[in-house]
């Protein structure tokens, strides 16, 4: 490589300095890092429980569970494993309780009296 170098015109001569300080950065871990801010491990940690929350998120709080369940006993009574279960992979991750609400044909207006949910803290 150095003895093909010393043939090579300026140009490539200095591609091929760039390109290997470029690795010894990168090998080094001395490369920039992607974003200066800290990650937020769960964006919605902060926010109050609602109808557009994740399922699993309800779910998981024992408090907001049965805030759903006076509020709307039919919603969550029976629901398959798959839609309902905590235990990763399931769809509760990805469906809000609007949509678990619509997939149920629970009426839109039932879901007004879930707003007691709304006062359950999320844990942090």
């Amino acid at each position: 490589m150095i003895l093909a170098a010393l043939r090579a015109p300026l140009a490539t001569i200095i591609v091929m300095l760039l390109s290997m300080l470029a690795m010894a950065c990168l090998a080094l871990g001395i490369a920039a890092p992607a974003s200066a801010r800290p990650l937020i491990d769960c964006p919605l940690r902060n926010e109050p429980y609602s109808i557009d929350s994740p399922l699993i998120d309800i779910l998981l709080n024992p408090a907001a569970k049965a805030a759903m369940d006076r509020a709307n006993p039919a919603l969550l009574k029976d629901l398959p494993s798959f839609f309902g279960g905590t235990t990763v992979p399931t769809f509760s991750v990805i469906l809000s309780v609007r949509k678990a609400a619509a997939w149920r044909n629970v009426p839109p207006e039932a879901l007004v009296t879930v707003a007691p949910m709304s006062t359950v803290c999320r844990d942090h």
